[in-house]
This record gives structure tokens, sequence and C-alpha cells, in this order.
């Protein structure tokens, strides 16, 4: 079990109202409910905290939006938002304490419109807190991160230059920025990937997947790992028997698709739902994943059939990080009828954002008498989740 954020809270920001509890998260999550209950939103409050070492103002910005449009316009009225994100520190590959720390560093931040034009973002009440703990650095570490960078009140302590205040500070930038987020087609475009020529990096697959190829080379030139990978593949295309990547100019490479026919596919010819089904595999293969991985609606373009095998993906990579994903199939939810603790049912109330995890003993009687599966459940309204 790979818990990264034990809790996320969000009071006053989109879709999430003022009072809203907030979720505490397991090592697999996954949101189900109709358009506009929130999922997405949380995905964007997660976004929010991975952007927060770099550069915030952009990223509520990088639309045109304007700061104020983030936050809550239902009743009653608001003029801020506070987002609270609780995690656990990895170290040395395992998710525990820092030494001489507690395990628990919850980072809260606030963003408030101002009444002057052009709107700027404005970080307040930033802090970093150790909880519980009475360690001989837990002074130290309230006085570095209760501070703002001098004038510029945009920007977030965890952006402060390497070398000025301690070093737990850009462990924690680190990883808020190693924090991977695929938005299905918004992100990973089988159109830019059929273009792409794969250089650079390989140990994670590249927000817009163009690094695809160097990724699942990678994972393939591992004896343990390449049989595991090849059994994915033909679990959705049976024809690849091979994946390989081939010169096509200076460093980069191309992806080619070995069918045993007299020549190799390339991927510009590969089908949009197979090139999906390899970001997926690149994305839940990796042996080095980041601590937080979140996918939304993974089940597009693919085959229903194909939906079984993602679940036992989904399953198995939640043993070594975090996973959050959001989902409109019933197929996809079906196959996790055995742990219905997954499964976050989300729901838009007049008060905002509503998210319920399923619990398996309120469950049984449907599960065990009735012997139906948790996809069915959810299409006929016993869950909630839905549009009536």
């Amino acid at each position: 079990m790979s818990i990264f954020v034990e809790h996320i809270g969000a009071k006053g920001f989109l879709s999430f109202g003022p009072e809203w509890p907030g979720l505490d998260l397991r090592d697999l999550n996954i949101l189900i409910g109709p358009n506009g209950s929130g999922k997405s939103n949380l995905i964007e409050a997660i976004a929010l905290f991975k952007a927060l070492p770099d550069n915030p103002e952009k990223f509520l910005s990088r639309w045109g939006q304007r700061f104020s449009d983030w936050v809550w316009k239902g009743a009653p009225a608001r003029d801020e938002a506070r987002l609270r994100l609780t995690v656990a520190m990895p170290e040395g590959g395992f998710f525990t304490r820092f030494t001489g720390f507690p395990a628990s560093v919850t980072h809260g931040f606030g963003l408030g419109k101002q009444s002057v034009a052009p709107e700027r973002l404005r970080l307040f009440e930033e802090l970093i807190s150790i909880t519980g703990a009475d360690t001989p650095n837990a002074k130290e570490i309230l006085a570095a991160t209760s501070l703002t960078p001098p004038n510029d009140m945009s920007r977030s302590v965890l952006s402060r230059p390497r070398g000025m205040h301690i070093e737990l500070l850009f462990s924690i930038a680190d990883i808020y920025r190693s924090i991977q987020i695929f938005r299905g087609p918004q992100t990973i475009g089988p159109e830019s990937i059929k273009q792409s020529r794969n250089s650079g990096p390989s140990d994670v697959l590249d927000d817009d997947g163009t690094n695809l190829g160097m990724v699942l080379d990678r994972i393939s030139g591992k004896a343990a790992s390449r049989q595991g990978l090849l059994g994915a593949i033909q679990e959705v295309n049976p024809s690849i028997v091979d994946i390989r990547l081939r010169p096509a100019g200076g460093s980069a490479q191309e992806l080619f698709a070995d069918e045993g026919l007299s020549e190799l596919l390339p991927v510009s010819r590969m089908s949009e739902g197979t090139i999906r089904w390899l970001c997926l595999l690149a994305i839940l293969l990796n042996d080095q994943p980041p601590p937080l991985i979140c996918l939304e609606e993974p089940e597009i373009g693919l085959h229903p059939d194909a939906l079984i095998a993602l679940a036992r993906l989904l399953r198995e990579a939640s043993k070594r990080t975090q996973i959050i994903v959001t989902t409109h199939s019933p197929t996809l939810v079906d196959a996790f009828t055995d742990t219905p603790e997954c499964v976050v049912v989300c729901e838009r109330t007049p008060t905002g954002s509503s998210m319920r995890r399923l619990e398996k003993d309120k469950l049984q009687h449907w599960l065990a008498d009735f012997n139906m599966g948790l996809g069915y459940l959810w299409e006929t309204g016993r869950l909630g989740g839905n549009r009536w």
C-alpha cells in the first residue's frame, strides 16, 4: 500500500462549498458520478499543489481565467478559497517519516481575489506544519515556512531558491512537481504521439505522452518487466508480438510494433485505442513511479473487454504508488466489486460537491444476497452518483 496524500480539503474552491469536510484518500481511489459533480475539480486542486513550487498564478490563468473564477459561486458567497493537503513524506523508497520528523506534513494555503485590477493571486497564511512533533528542528521549520518570499505575495515558500532554507522545503517542492496528472485526450493526444520522435528522459511518461517509445523501451529492457509489458499489450491487441525503437535521425527514435509481418508497423499507423493503451502501460507498469498519479477517464478509446485488464493494472500499480481515477464506466467499476471501498461516489448538492466512500458492510445485502456487481448497482441508482 502506498499512500502519499492522506487527506485533501478544499473550501470554497470551484464546486466545493465552504463547508466541505474534505476527503481521506487510499492507495487506490475510483471517483464516479455525473458530469459536474466535482471529480475533475478534485484533480484540479491537486494540480494546483503541483504548480505551487513554480508558478501557481500561471496555472490559474492558463486559459485566460480570472482568479475569482476558481472561487465557489454558490451561497453563502465567498471571496476566497482555502485548500489543504496532508501528505506522508517518502524516504529511501518507503512512505515513512523523515529522520527526526513525524510522518505527516500538512501544507495549507489560501488564495483570494483582490479588488484592484488586474487580478493577482495572493497566497496568505501559507504554512507547512509538522504535525504532532516536539522535535529539535520543529521551530526552525515553522520559522522558515511561515515567511512569504519578499515582494511577491503570489509565490509559495516552496519556490525559494535552493540553499535559502532547510532541505525539507526542497523535498516537498520536488515531490509536488513529480505528481503526474493525465486528463485523457486533453493531455495525451494520439495524433501528437503519432507525429513525435522519441528523445530525452525515459523515467516517466511526459504529460503529452510524446516520449512514449523511450519509456516503453526502458520497461521492456528489463527482463523482469518485459514479459509483463508484452503480455499486457497482447491482452488488448493480440497481433503485436513485440515493440521496438528505431533511429529516426540524430538522437530521435521512432516507435514500431512487430506484428510478425514482413515489415514493422510505425506508431503513425497504430489505432488510437492501441496508442492510448500503450500510454496507460507506460504509466502503470513503471517500476519507479511518482508518488501520485491522477488519471481522468482512462477508459476512453478502449474496448470494454480491455477494462478488466485495466482494473488489474490499477490494482497492481497502487501497490507501488497512489492512484486517483475518474470514470464513467460501469464495466470498470464492476471490476472492483470485491473492494468497493476503493470507490468514491461524487454528487452535486445545493451546498456544493459531496464525496462519499463506499463501505462494503453496507453493500452486503446487494453484493452477496442478490449477486449483483458494483457497476450494475451504480447504473440502477443504488449507489448514488447518478443524474437523477
